[in-house]
């Protein structure tokens, strides 16, 4: 419909008719948004990011929050580039097939959201851990915050 039919079309309305008009405009907008969220949530499902192993078991050491690369040099080597000023930046999202920047990260914690698959965590452990699909001990050792103990 033009836009010029469509103005028409609204002016000519009664409120009860707009009121209805709207609510259906509103009601398929989070029909489609549902949609997109479930193709994308299944998406990531095929290529496995949104089921971690548990791996049962310890290894000999200790996890080191502070030995976890910096938030934003991580996610800049992750070829990420990130947009906008201040502590939360938008990217596009990896775990889902992503042509618009709907990722926020934070470049001081780590932490992540993806504003249409949900992808979400709070640091870099997280983020390659649901990337990779990595145990977090494997993880930890591979962000080179995992500290072995001697014996």
């Amino acid at each position: 419909m033009g836009w010029a039919n469509y103005v028409q079309k609204v002016t000519n309305m009664t409120p009860t008719e707009m009121k209805k008009a709207i609510g259906e405009a509103i009601d398929g907008f989070y029909q489609n948004l549902r949609q997109k969220k479930e193709k994308a949530q299944g998406e990531g499902r095929v290529r496995g990011i949104h089921q971690l192993p548990f791996q049962s078991g310890t290894a000999p050491g200790q996890f080191k929050r502070d030995l976890l690369p910096d938030p934003q040099s991580f996610f800049e080597a992750q070829g990420m580039k990130l947009r906008g000023r201040g502590e939360w930046r938008m990217t596009k999202c990896v775990f889902h097939d992503d042509s618009h920047a709907s990722l926020s990260v934070n470049v001081h914690t780590g932490a992540y959201r993806c504003h249409a698959c949900q992808a979400a965590g709070g640091d870099v452990l997280a983020f390659h851990r649901q990337q990779t699909g990595a145990s977090f001990i494997d993880a930890a050792k591979a962000l080179g915050a995992w500290e072995v103990q001697h014996g």
